[in-house]
């Protein structure tokens, strides 16, 4: 805490009390005064701010409480609208990306699904008692390597050439 005193002849002296918040002011009335008067004055007058912040105090919260509930909802309001912004610029991006090339349905399409992912879920994949289907392939008789196997443009090849095709 920092205590200031201004004395100025025939006019009003100004005693701050400042903290970590702010300065408060006090105004008093007064003449020009010898340093120890002016120094009496402005302690009493510290002091009857000082406990009147204590009853405030007391009455409510603690004024470290309040503080840090103060800064907790600060910082989550400024996560919460650095989020907010993060999410508009990337909807901004697409749209001025599909805009410049001139596809309107695809850059609402594109939008359209950011804000509607697919959510993939275990239900279906559950069976009658509530078990997780692990061989999920298997009960649609499908074989696991299928997908490995097949290749269409390998079986194009075995078809011998291609000059009885007629293109149109």
């Amino acid at each position: 805490m920092m205590l200031e005193y201004i004395g100025v002849p025939k006019l009003i002296m100004i005693i701050s009390f400042s903290n970590q918040k702010g300065t408060k002011s006090v105004r008093y009335k007064t003449q020009m005064l010898k340093d120890e008067d002016v120094k009496k004055i402005s302690e009493s007058k510290t002091n009857e701010i000082v406990r009147a912040r204590k009853i405030v105090d007391t009455k409510k919260q603690s004024r470290v409480d309040t503080e840090r509930y103060r800064d907790a909802r600060n910082e989550e309001n400024r996560i919460h609208l650095a989020k907010n912004k993060q999410s508009t610029m990337a909807h901004m991006e697409l749209i001025q990306k599909y805009n410049t090339i001139h596809r309107s349905r695809e850059m609402y399409r594109n939008v359209s699904d950011t804000r509607r992912a697919f959510i993939t879920r275990t239900n279906s994949r559950r069976s009658k008692t509530d078990e997780t289907i692990k061989h999920f392939r298997e009960l649609r008789n499908e074989r696991g390597d299928q997908a490995d196997t097949d290749n269409v443009f390998d079986e194009l090849e075995d078809m011998g050439s291609y000059e009885d095709i007629a293109f149109l």
